[in-house]
């Protein structure tokens, strides 16, 4: 049972890390380009974002 049930584990938890890196490279990218529109913008990104 384990023998079947630890390649099922691999592929789910290899499958949420590359959907975790996914959502993180996107958040990534849309910060950048908010800090890049405007400067002044990016104190204010930078203190409401919990991720920092």
């Amino acid at each position: 049972m384990l023998a079947n049930f630890a390649p099922d584990c691999w592929t789910i938890g290899t499958s949420l890390l590359a959907i975790l890196g996914v959502f993180w490279a996107l958040d990534a990218l849309i910060l950048t380009l908010k800090l890049r529109k405007s400067s002044g913008v990016r104190a204010h990104v930078l203190a409401s974002n919990p991720f920092q």
